[in-house]
């Protein structure tokens, strides 16, 4: 009998229903215009971060080299896109969308705020009181916004400055070429 791989049950059982049924409460209660928000304080991975991490009006991070946000490992990455982890590293210089480290994805518009000073892997007190506080103004600038379908993702100075500049360059082209 062969070994089962990890993950394979998971999928065959459903696991991107429960994900697919995450993703879908979280957009209807945004859309609904609840707060929904994010913090990402370790590694923001794939699926998971897709389903629920993505699915905030606001998402909050913490400011530290641990934090990251992946779609895949670097070595899946690689062996995909049929380059070296080198070639990739090197990607991630100039195309923040194929980058790990929190800054890099900071320059994609997603992120609403970046909190610095706190300690990612053994918070303090004080540490814990900056998030929460953090996360309670998120709250509340979900509140007073009144855009609730992540257009702001588009439209922040970081997306504007050049993380999605392309992005938004082609959705122009579109929009002249349909309309």
């Amino acid at each position: 009998m062969s070994q089962v791989r990890p993950m394979y049950n998971e999928e065959l059982i459903g696991i991107h229903l429960a994900c697919a049924a995450a993703a879908n409460a979280y957009a209807k209660a945004r859309l609904a215009g609840h707060p929904v928000v994010s913090l990402v304080v370790g590694k923001a991975i794939s699926g998971a971060f897709l389903a629920h991490g993505l699915q905030a009006n606001r998402i909050l991070a913490v400011d530290d080299s641990s934090v990251q946000v992946q779609v895949m490992s670097k070595e899946s990455n690689a062996r995909i896109t049929r380059r070296s982890l080198e070639q990739l590293e090197q990607s991630a210089k100039t195309v923040p969308s194929t980058a790990y480290d929190i800054r890099s994805f900071q320059t994609l518009g997603a992120l609403h705020k970046l909190i610095t000073d706190v300690n990612a892997s053994s918070p303090l007190k004080d540490d814990i009181e900056k998030i929460m506080k953090e996360i309670d103004q998120a709250i509340d600038d979900s509140r007073l916004g009144k855009n609730h379908n992540l257009q702001n993702r588009l439209t922040s100075k970081e997306a504007v400055a050049g993380g999605r500049k392309a992005s938004l360059e082609v959705r122009k082209r579109l929009n002249e070429q349909w309309n």
